[in-house]
């Protein structure tokens, strides 16, 4: 259905807190790949890309934590997928 509706590519986002425990990452990485060894080979349209993305969960360190190359881009991109809490949503981010 996606394809039909025109997604070509496809990056994997898992949410990502600011909390996660390297256990955690680690444990996302290793069903990242499971999903790709699954999929390869097969009949799959789309691409699908070789790193992952997140959703990054907006917090005041999340500057500092994309810097340091410790939160995840898109696919190792520049482009970021961040989430807001509703608190957060402040004047600071809204353009007049």
């Amino acid at each position: 259905m996606e394809y039909e509706q025109g997604v070509r590519h496809i990056i994997f986002t898992p949410h990502d807190s600011g909390t996660e425990e390297p256990e955690k990452a680690a444990l996302i990485q290793e069903r990242f790949e499971e999903v790709r060894s699954q999929i390869a080979g097969a009949d799959f349209p789309q691409e699908l890309h070789t790193a992952l993305g997140a959703e990054l969960m907006y917090t005041d360190s999340l500057p500092e934590r994309l810097l340091s190359g410790e939160a995840l881009t898109m696919a190792g991109s520049s482009y970021v997928l961040v989430e807001f809490f509703r608190r957060h949503v402040t004047r600071s981010f809204i353009r007049e």
